[in-house]
C-alpha cells in the first residue's frame, strides 16, 4: 500500500506521482485545485495560494448558517466571482511543510486553505463536531454517507477522499435523502472557495448580497386583484 495521501490518490487514479517541482502538473489531470494538491502533498503552501484574509472561519460559518438555498448560494457564488481582485493576491503567510504527512493533517490543511472551521463543516453537513474532528485528528473517515457530505463541501470527489485516507469508510451506502443534499453542499463549497481571494469589504458585500437573497424569499407575495 502507498504511504502518503498523495501516493494513494495517484494510485487510485492510475497516474504516476510526479517528480519534485512538477506537482502542479497533476492539477488539470486530476481536476483538483492547485492549492488542494499542495495541501494533499504535504509540502509548503506559498502565501499566494492562501485566503486573502485569514481567520474568516467564523464569518464563513455565519454565512453557512444563513440557510441559503442552492439557487441563492449559486447567485452569491457568482456575485463573489464577479468582484474585482486586488493586485495583492493571497494571504499574509503560507503553510509550512508537514513533518509527517498523514491524512488527518492533510484534512486540516484542506479546511485551512478555505477558511473553513470544523464547526462550519459540521454545521453545513449536519455532522457532529466529533465526526469532523475524527477525520482531522486520527484521519479516520466516518460512514460512507458522512464521507460523501464532507467531500461535497470541499468540492472533492468522495472516492478521492476515501483513497487518500487509506482506510475505507465502513457502513451502509449514503441514503437517497443524503445524496439529495450533495448538490447544495457542493454549491456552498464553491461559494466558500469564491470568497477566499476577497478582501474584507468584498466579503461583507457578499454577505449582504446573501442576506438580500434570504430576505426576498421571506417577503410576502401579494396576489394582484
Amino acid at each position: 500500500m502507498s504511504d502518503t495521501p498523495l501516493e494513494r490518490l495517484c494510485e487510485h487514479r492510475g497516474v504516476v506521482v510526479p517528480p519534485a517541482g512538477r506537482l502542479l502538473d497533476l492539477a488539470p489531470v486530476l481536476e483538483i485545485r492547485a492549492v488542494d494538491l499542495l495541501a494533499i502533498a504535504g509540502g509548503e503552501i506559498p502565501a499566494e495560494f492562501m485566503p486573502t484574509v485569514p481567520d474568516l472561519d467564523r464569518p464563513i460559518e455565519s454565512l453557512i448558517r444563513y440557510g441559503l438555498r442552492t439557487s441563492e448560494a449559486a447567485a452569491a457564488r457568482d456575485f463573489a466571482r464577479s468582484l474585482p481582485r486586488t493586485s495583492i493576491r493571497g494571504g499574509p503567510t503560507g503553510l509550512p511543510t508537514l513533518e509527517t504527512v498523514t491524512f488527518g493533517a492533510v484534512f486540516r490543511r484542506l479546511l485551512k486553505v478555505r477558511n473553513l472551521s470544523h464547526e462550519g463543516m459540521a454545521c453545513a453537513t449536519g455532522s457532529s463536531i466529533s465526526t469532523v474532528a475524527m477525520a482531522m485528528g486520527n484521519g479516520r473517515l466516518p460512514s460512507p454517507e458522512r464521507l460523501e457530505l464532507l467531500a461535497a463541501i470541499l468540492c472533492i470527489r468522495p472516492d478521492d477522499l476515501e483513497a487518500m485516507a487509506a482506510r475505507p469508510a465502513e457502513g451502509p451506502p449514503p441514503s437517497a435523502s443524503a445524496r439529495k443534499t450533495v448538490p447544495w453542499l457542493w454549491t456552498i463549497g464553491e461559494l466558500i472557495l469564491a470568497v477566499a481571494p476577497l478582501e474584507v469589504e468584498q466579503f461583507n458585500a457578499v454577505v449582504a448580497f446573501a442576506a438580500e437573497q434570504v430576505s426576498k424569499r421571506r417577503e410576502p407575495h401579494w396576489s394582484t386583484p
